[in-house]
Parts: C-alpha cells; sequence; structure tokens
C-alpha cells in the first residue's frame, strides 16, 4: 500500500455494517486520487475503525460551524431558494440559537410547521420548537433515529442520565467523580463508568474534554434540546410544559444576549464611524485649501455655477491666510473648519464649512446652523466683507439647497470639488 497520506472525500450518509465499511475504507486507503468527505450520524464509529484498522493512513480536516457573516450569507440564499422571508436580526438570532450549524438552518426554512414566519424572533422560535419538539420535525426525527441505534448499544437508563446532565450543563467540563456524584451513580465503579463514557463519546452524544478524565457536553443546543424533549420527562419526571418553558426562557435570555452585544457593536462602529468621519473631514479640509490656494494665487476665476448659487464668474482676493478659526460669540465659542484671510483688508473673506459624511446628505439645521455661525463672524469681526462657503461630500437635501441660494452661500459637493481640483 502507498504510504501517502489522504484527504477524506466521498459521501456517506447510510449506516454501513462494519465489513461493508471495511471495504470502502480500505478501498479509498489504497486510492491514491483524491478524497472523501464523510458526513452523516455515524462519524465517530466509521473515525473509531479508521484509527483502529488503519492508523496514519488518513489526515483528517474537520469543517468548522459558520460564523455570523457566513450565516446571514447562507440564510438570504436559504430564503431565497424556498420563498421565505427573513431578516439579519432573526438570522443572527438563529445564528446563536443553532450554534452555527448550517443543517439546522436549512432544516428551519423547510419546518413543516404551520404559519411559519422568520422575520420575527417569536416566529423563528416557535419553528425552533417544532423542529426539536414535534415527532414531526427533521431536527428531531434525525437525531432520534441516531440516539434509539445509539443508546440501544450503551443500554439502560444511567446512559441517558449523564447525557441529560451534560447537556443541561454544556459551559463546562466535569471530571468522571463530579458526574458520577451529580448523576446519582454511587453504586457504579469507576471503570465501569468510564467505559460508558467512551461508548458515549464514540456515539457522538457527549464529548472528550481537554483530558481522558474530562467530559462535556457536544456544546450543540440544538441537541441539548432535543434529547431534553425525548428524555427528560422520563429520567427526571419533568412535564414537557415546564422543559418548554425553561427552553423559552433560555431564548428569551439569547435574545437579551444578541440586543446587549448588538448594542455594544453599533457604540463600537459609531466610535469608530466618527474617527473616521473626523480623519475624511481633515483630509477633506487639506483638499478644499488647495483648491482655494491655488485659484486665490493665480488670480483664476470661477465659472457660473462652479460655487454652487454663483449666477456669474467670481475671482477669489489673494489670500494671505488659509485655516481652521477660533472664536467666542454671543453666549459660545464658535469654529470655523476653513477662514480665509484677505491680503488686502478692504477685501471680502471667506469661511468654509465641511461636512464630509459619505451616507447622511445635509439638511436644513446644518445649513441654519452655518449660517448663524457666518452671522456670528460677522459680528466678531466688524466691518469686515464675509461670504459663506459650504462643502457637503454627499450633498444636500432639496429644501437645504433653497435656503442655501436665499442665504446666498456658496456651496460644493463631492463631485463639484472633483472637477475644479
Amino acid at each position: 500500500m502507498s504510504s501517502c497520506k489522504y484527504v477524506i472525500l466521498c459521501f456517506i450518509c447510510a449506516i454501513f455494517a462494519p465489513t461493508e465499511l471495511n471495504v470502502v475504507i480500505l478501498g479509498t486507503a489504497e486510492s491514491k486520487v483524491a478524497p472523501m468527505l464523510i458526513t452523516g450520524s455515524q462519524v465517530g464509529m466509521l473515525m473509531k475503525l479508521i484509527y483502529r484498522q488503519l492508523p496514519k493512513r488518513f489526515e483528517f480536516y474537520f469543517l468548522e460551524k459558520f460564523e455570523a457573516p457566513d450565516f446571514l450569507e447562507l440564510g438570504y440564499k436559504l430564503s431565497a431558494l424556498y420563498n421565505i422571508p427573513t431578516t439579519d436580526e432573526c438570522l443572527l438570532l438563529a445564528h446563536r440559537l443553532l450554534g452555527g450549524h448550517a443543517a439546522y438552518l436549512r432544516d428551519v426554512f423547510r419546518s413543516k410547521h404551520p404559519d411559519k414566519d422568520l422575520t420575527t424572533p417569536q416566529g423563528l422560535y416557535e419553528a425552533f420548537l417544532f423542529e426539536v419538539g414535534k415527532p414531526q420535525g427533521r431536527i428531531r426525527a434525525g437525531w432520534e433515529e441516531y440516539l434509539e441505534a445509539a443508546l440501544d448499544q450503551i443500554n439502560q437508563i444511567n446512559a441517558k442520565k449523564i447525557v441529560l446532565f451534560l447537556a443541561k450543563h454544556r459551559e463546562q467540563e466535569w471530571t468522571r467523580p463530579e458526574i458520577k456524584e451529580r448523576c446519582g451513580l454511587s453504586e457504579m465503579d469507576d471503570r465501569e463508568l468510564q467505559q460508558k463514557l467512551q461508548a458515549l463519546v464514540a456515539g457522538d452524544i457527549i464529548a472528550q474534554g481537554r483530558t481522558n478524565f474530562d467530559y462535556q457536553g457536544l456544546g450543540d443546543p440544538t441537541f441539548d434540546k432535543v434529547f431534553r424533549t425525548i428524555y427528560e420527562k422520563e429520567i427526571e419526571q419533568t412535564s414537557f410544559e415546564a422543559i418548554q418553558q425553561d427552553m423559552i426562557a433560555e431564548f428569551e435570555r439569547t435574545i437579551q444576549e444578541l440586543k446587549t452585544q448588538l448594542t455594544a457593536q453599533t457604540h463600537d462602529a459609531n466610535v469608530l464611524r466618527g474617527k473616521l468621519n473626523q480623519k475624511q473631514g481633515e483630509v477633506g479640509e487639506l483638499w478644499i485649501k488647495s483648491v482655494l490656494r491655488r485659484y486665490s494665487e493665480r488670480g483664476r476665476y470661477f465659472a457660473p455655477g462652479e460655487l454652487g448659487g454663483n449666477a456669474e464668474k467670481i475671482r477669489l482676493p489673494r489670500f494671505h491666510e488659509i485655516e481652521a478659526y477660533t472664536f467666542t460669540g454671543p453666549g459660545r465659542d464658535f469654529k470655523v473648519d476653513i477662514f480665509c484671510q484677505p491680503v488686502q483688508a478692504n477685501e471680502w473673506c471667506l469661511a468654509v464649512e465641511v461636512k464630509n459624511r459619505e451616507v447622511q446628505q445635509v439638511g436644513m439645521t446644518d445649513v441654519e446652523t452655518f449660517a448663524n455661525k457666518v452671522q456670528a463672524l460677522q459680528a466678531h469681526r466688524g466691518a469686515v466683507k464675509l461670504q459663506g462657503l459650504f462643502y457637503s461630500c454627499n450633498g444636500f437635501h432639496e429644501p437645504a439647497l433653497t435656503k442655501l441660494r436665499e442665504l446666498g452661500i456658496w456651496y460644493w459637493d463631492f463631485a463639484a470639488l472633483a472637477q475644479l481640483a
């Protein structure tokens, strides 16, 4: 046999008998052509067989759970495929609810739940509960078939107790003595408990912890809920209504956690957006200064319309200073983003307001605020002639443009400035 290592590629969904598995695995191990993808509920048993009979012959690569952006993309593709509307909020909630497992999301979209609505959190959770709690649910049916086969081999109620305990406390690892105590298995000797735990790990019903002494739940919140709906009443004599209420309470906590996370992310995004806008504003100011300085020094004319509402061509005076300017007006301090002071005292000054918002247009409030600033600056500077110029990267709302024309304030947007530059 070749000593090359192989990635696993082919598709195995059926449950093979051991002899059939030997044929499949040995045949693949002999092949030098690409690999095989193993999926389905018998992965643990299959991998155990591979490790035992063909050590070091295969390399294993495990598909990770979907991160939120990929999960949203998948959700909208499923929405288009099945013609079922959904929202960002519901898909982000589904990502938490389903632990990032893509197959579960497909089952929720294909759910037979009547009046299915995936545009609201409540509608999403009702479809999810149907899938994990009703015999008609695809998620429950898939796990139920597997659990019956796996638990039948492990036998007796004690195995179910262990799985239920780890499922309900999946947030941490547990040692064998802790599991023995919490599950009330004092009469079971350590060797028997170890065998049972290893059998559950091999059956993909619980997970191995950091050491062979530690165990934990699968980390799959959907599996945990399926297991609880099927077996918790039998094991702990808990009513189905109480189980469902517990799940609803957990869901409400999940919603609150998501809202808290989104609020924090929105705050962080707004802070970063503010810093970005500030930097973009600084760049915009440098750009405007460059244009004004060039036109001023070279005595060039602005053609009609190049300063917004100007009907005639205009030539700027020679400016000896083009910088930001702060002053104290009636009851407050003001800052002018760019203030151009002429060389000749009898020439007019230019006050420029810079708004570098990429998505928001300038409205009436901004225009009126700038007009008040220009008026305060006029009063502060005395008899100086003063002209206002408003730059908005993303343009202006129509009422704001009308107001600028009425006030005689010039204006630029990005396209106008780029053409002049």
